[in-house]
C-alpha cells in the first residue's frame, strides 16, 4: 500500500512516501508548515517517481503538539484525501513517537512532550485520562475502561507519578530520561496503515487536531457590545 504521511505538530514539519514499511522519500524540515507543506508532499512524489493518483492512504499526526502546525497538517491531509478521494487515517503524534523511539531496540512504555507553561503532554499505559484531582488534563474521548491509550495535560512530575514502565521524554524538559525522538512521518505512515487495516478510515468531515490542551483563541459565549 502506497500511504502519504506528515506530521506537522512539532517544529520540525516530516513528510514521507511508503510502500507497506518501507520508506520511498522523506523530507524533515525546520519550518512552518504553512511555508511549503504541498510542495514537500510534490517533492517527495517526484524523488519516488510516484503521481498522486497512486496514493492509496493518507495518514496525518494529528497532535497534541504546536496548534498552528497540527491544524494546517490535519487540514491539508483531509483536502488531499478529499481531492483524491482516498481514505484519510489519524495518528496521534504521541503513538508516532513511541513506535519510534521502541524501534531503537527498547519497548518504551510512556512519552512526555515539553508543552510549556510548565507542562508536558504525556501518553503511556492505559486508562491515563486526567482528572481534577492530580491537575491533569485528558484528552476528549479518553478512554477509561483501562483498554487505550490516551494523551494528557500534566506538570511534569505528576506525568511521571502517572506512567510506568521506561519513559522518554523531549531533551528540553531536563529530566533525567533518554531523549525522546521528534514526531516521524514514517511512523505516522506505518500505524496509519495498521489502523486502516484493523478498523477502517475515518471520516475526512469530522477528523479533528488532538489539541489536549484548549485553546487560547476561543470565541466568546456572548456577542460583545461595542461603543459608539
Amino acid at each position: 500500500m502506497i500511504v502519504l504521511a506528515f506530521d506537522t505538530s512539532s517544529r520540525v514539519v516530516s513528510v514521507a512516501l511508503c510502500h507497506d514499511d518501507h520508506v520511498l522519500a522523506r523530507r524533515d524540515v525546520e519550518a512552518p508548515p504553512a511555508e511549503g507543506l504541498l510542495g514537500w508532499v510534490d517533492e517527495v512524489l517526484t524523488e519516488a517517481g510516484i503521481t498522486r493518483d497512486a496514493i492509496e492512504l493518507v495518514a496525518v499526526g494529528t497532535g497534541p503538539g504546536l496548534f498552528t502546525g497540527t491544524r494546517v497538517g490535519v487540514a491539508t491531509a483531509k483536502g488531499i484525501a478529499f481531492a483524491l478521494g482516498r481514505p484519510l487515517v489519524g495518528v496521534s503524534s504521541l503513538v508516532a513517537v513511541r513506535r519510534a523511539a521502541s524501534a531503537e531496540g527498547r519497548r518504551i512504555d510512556g512519552v512526555m512532550i515539553d508543552a510549556g507553561r510548565g507542562e508536558v503532554y504525556a501518553f503511556g499505559s492505559a486508562g491515563s485520562a486526567g482528572s481534577a484531582a492530580d491537575g491533569s488534563t485528558g484528552s476528549a474521548g479518553s478512554a477509561a475502561d483501562g483498554t487505550d491509550d490516551a494523551p494528557f495535560l500534566a506538570r511534569p512530575e505528576v506525568a511521571r507519578a502517572r506512567l510506568s514502565g521506561l519513559l522518554v521524554a523531549s531533551a528540553s524538559l531536563g529530566l533525567d530520561l533518554p531523549a525522546a525522538p521528534m514526531p516521524d512521518a514514517a511512523w505516522v505512515a506505518r500505524e496509519g496503515r495498521a489502523r486502516f487495516v484493523a478498523t477502517g478510515r475515518d471520516e475526512v468531515a469530522s477528523l479533528e487536531p488532538d489539541y489536549v490542551r484548549p485553546s487560547d483563541a476561543t470565541l466568546p459565549k456572548t456577542p460583545q457590545r461595542t461603543s459608539a
